[in-house]
């Protein structure tokens, strides 16, 4: 089990002993003693060839697309998708699809299908959507993922969102879509204010089937239209997107304690 029992005491010590000795090589690197840099080095290079391995098992086209930096532990989140991403929708579409779930791709999953066809280099989750008369039997869902191995990271009346250990805990977030007025909105917490993305309905109107790293899975009809709505223009790939920023995303509206807007 990665990082010990920590359900046993022999679990916990041999954590705690972990973290002193971690603690210990950062002091010591810190200070630039050749301790520090060489335990460095060595726990870097141990990293990346157990990374490498991982490529070779689960997705060895993957070495062939490797940018500057991919192999840095803090851009990991990132390359861990396009090692294991493939692999989790294999897995969760047709899950979804024996329980009578209808999900379609959303949010960055979909800016990589419609400008990469393939997930994006920053991306570091995958984004589904499901409408919101799905949520009252998520449960089936949850079931049904549990016994492929997957567990619950989170859940709330705004989304769900499921991780499987195997894959080092990528995160798929299904994204329940609201109506009101016309318009289709989803919802992120973000401390005491909620962060509402609103499209046109007919964004929603028909829901359109494509494949996606060869599985099949729905699309919003107006795809390119839900992207200039989300991004704005989405073409041009950009970086370090702040989700409470309306520049980034002009479809933003933020709400504060009773539902009052935040400007």
């Amino acid at each position: 089990m990665i990082g010990g029992d920590h359900s046993s005491p022999d679990g916990a010590a041999l954590t705690l002993l972990r973290l002193r000795i971690k603690a210990w090589v950062d002091r010591q690197y810190a200070r630039g003693t050749l301790w520090g840099k060489s335990v460095r080095a060595l726990h870097l290079l141990a990293w990346r060839c157990r990374i490498i391995c991982k490529i070779l098992i689960f997705r060895p086209r993957a070495l062939f697309s490797l940018g500057e930096g991919d192999l840095d532990p803090a851009r990991y989140p990132s390359l861990r998708l396009r090692i294991f991403g493939h692999r989790v929708l294999k897995e969760i579409l047709p899950a979804c699809r024996s329980v009578g779930f209808r999900p379609f791709l959303t949010c960055g999953t979909l800016l990589g299908f419609r400008r990469e066809n393939q997930f994006i280099r920053d991306d570091a989750d995958i984004d589904l959507g499901l409408m919101e008369e799905d949520r009252g039997r998520v449960s089936l869902l949850e079931d049904r993922l549990r016994r492929t191995g997957y567990k619950v990271r989170m859940k709330n009346e705004y989304f769900i969102s499921f991780r499987k250990p195997v894959y080092d805990d990528i995160h798929v977030d299904f994204f329940y879509h609201f109506h009101q007025d016309g318009q289709v909105f989803t919802v992120t917490p973000d401390g005491e204010t909620l962060l509402k993305y609103f499209h046109t309905a007919d964004v929603f109107a028909n829901l359109a089937p494509v494949r996606f790293y060869g599985q099949p899975i729905l699309v919003p009809g107006e795809t390119e239209k839900y992207l200039t709505q989300k991004y704005g223009n989405w073409e041009i790939p950009r970086r370090d997107l702040d989700p409470r920023d309306k520049g980034d995303y002009p479809n933003l509206m933020i709400e504060g304690p009773g539902g009052r807007p935040v400007s």
